[in-house]
């Protein structure tokens, strides 16, 4: 897909530093920021397209849903909200949804992203999963009301799809189906299990402290094994 073809318009929204006070995420400093998760106004993909998307669902804890706030803002209060703040369980319940959406999508990408023509989705045990990512993404596309805008700019470039999310979890969202659209391969970590964005095929960890801490990992169970079998020898 020609990186000229999806264009994500991005709204200005509300960041700042978070904390985390009985139960809720608080921005305690919101300012208004052009473009808080990366990017252009007019980003065409696939430049940070999908970052925002993964950050969420990396999130697990309410220090980790501050960090993010910090970053990239509230889901959703924006500019004119009346207080900058929103529950981290009703987080938890989005995350929740969007994980089990990248479930479904890591586990038919080498299917619908394979070259070999004698692999039909439609007739392998991936259709019921892949039917269900479809649901979940067009019901939350639905529900956050992520506009989305067809036209053509230049005939010789032809069709062009505008995405413009009303707020940041609308942004997820627009993420996940352009990122699905254009096949971008997700994983997860071997470390810490959780997905990231791959950037080289060989890709196995999301960052480079969870690479060092499963290389020093083996080499402490290796250590082990090591004594243990000096310790059985005669």
């Amino acid at each position: 897909m020609s990186d000229r073809q999806i264009i994500v318009r991005h709204p200005v929204w509300v960041c700042g530093p978070a904390v985390v006070k009985d139960g809720w995420i608080v921005l305690t400093e919101p300012r208004e920021v052009p473009m808080p998760w990366g990017g252009r106004h007019d980003a065409p993909w696939p430049e940070r397209i999908g970052t925002t998307a993964v950050a969420l669902a990396r999130v697990r804890t309410p220090g980790e849903a501050a960090a993010f706030a910090e970053q990239f803002g509230l889901l959703r209060c924006g500019p004119g909200a009346p207080e900058f703040r929103e529950r981290f369980v009703d987080w938890q319940r989005e995350i929740a949804t969007l994980s089990g959406l990248i479930d479904d999508y890591i586990a038919v990408w080498p299917v619908v992203t394979t070259d070999d023509l004698s692999v039909n989705i439609l007739e392998s045990e991936y259709l019921p999963i892949a039917n269900a990512a479809h649901t979940v993404l067009h019901a939350n596309l639905q529900h956050v009301g992520a506009g989305v805008r067809l036209y053509i700019e230049d005939a010789q470039l032809g069709w062009k799809v505008e995405l413009a999310p009303r707020d940041l979890l609308a942004t997820v969202y627009s993420e996940m189906a352009a990122m699905m659209a254009d096949g971008k391969e997700l994983r997860y970590c071997e470390d810490c299990a959780r997905a990231f964005l791959v950037e080289d095929p060989r890709q196995r960890f999301c960052d480079g402290s969870c690479n060092y801490r499963s290389r020093h990992r083996r080499m402490i169970e290796k250590r082990q094994r090591e004594s243990v079998a000096g310790l059985a020898a005669p």
